[in-house]
């Protein structure tokens, strides 16, 4: 069964038009995506929950991936898709108050024309995580400012670009401030 996404126009505003994901990408439609990043506190330390991409993925496969997150089916809202993708990617069943809602980053990257919603999920020191949906070949934690690191130094190995995790990155290390 395929996605069926609703398209935005260049504000991020519906068109009242809903297509194919493969159609969305094939012809450089604007939609709506949930970034979220799982984040913990390691003393006054914050790690990330980062990913190595399965190979099977038709976007970006084999690369590293600091966020959670997938494409907002139609007639959904980004706090819905944000508790749907947690439950089936990560077995975590969260409500909208566990949530630190951030910006809507827009990233035109060619024919993947997204509105991102940016969330930052605090991840319970006595929860466990486990990926179930065959999409994750590993994962490990690692902080902040590592993965930036990573990024800039081995672009091709990340699925954010660098531009693309730097707009994200002050409103998740503000997020974090505020509510630590």
């Amino acid at each position: 069964m395929s996605e069926l996404l609703d398209v935005l126009d260049e504000q991020g505003i519906q068109t009242g038009v809903s297509v194919q994901r493969s159609e969305v990408h094939k012809n450089g439609l604007w939609h709506g995506t949930v970034h979220i990043y799982v984040c913990r506190m390691i003393g006054q330390k914050v790690e990330i929950l980062v990913h190595l991409r399965s190979a099977s993925k038709d976007l970006y496969p084999n690369t590293w991936d600091p966020v959670l997150g997938g494409h907002i089916q139609a007639g959904n809202t980004p706090i819905q898709t944000v508790e749907e993708e947690l439950s089936q990617e990560v077995g975590l069943s969260i409500s909208p108050e566990d949530l630190i809602v951030g910006p809507i980053v827009k990233a035109d990257k060619g024919s993947d024309k997204e509105f991102n919603h940016i969330f930052v999920y605090l991840f319970p020191s006595d929860a466990s995580v486990y990926f179930k949906d065959n999409e994750v070949q590993e994962v490990r934690w690692m902080e902040l400012d590592e993965v930036l690191r990573a990024i800039e130094t081995a672009p091709t190995e990340w699925r954010p670009t660098c531009d693309e995790f730097l707009a994200a990155y002050p409103a998740v290390t503000s997020l974090l401030k505020a509510h630590s």
